[in-house]
């Protein structure tokens, strides 16, 4: 685990999405968490994350694709 791990709140569109405590163990057994943030939309969406507390490393990237089977 990283030192001192914080908590992060994600928001979608300004709507939040749900705080996540990276203090807790993977469930796959890795040093360090993933986490997915999906919008199900197949237009532009904002994608905000706000550091609650601690440290954190982020890695991310953009993954730009429709989804056939969209809207459910």
């Amino acid at each position: 685990m990283y030192d001192n791990p914080g908590k992060v709140t994600f928001l979608i569109d300004g709507r939040p999405l749900g705080t996540f405590d990276l203090a807790r163990s993977a469930p796959d057994g890795m040093p360090y968490l993933n986490y997915q943030i999906t919008t199900q939309k197949n237009t532009v969406a904002t994608i905000s994350m706000i550091l609650e507390s601690g440290r954190v490393t982020l890695v991310g990237y953009l993954i730009n694709f429709l989804d056939p089977d969209y809207p459910y």
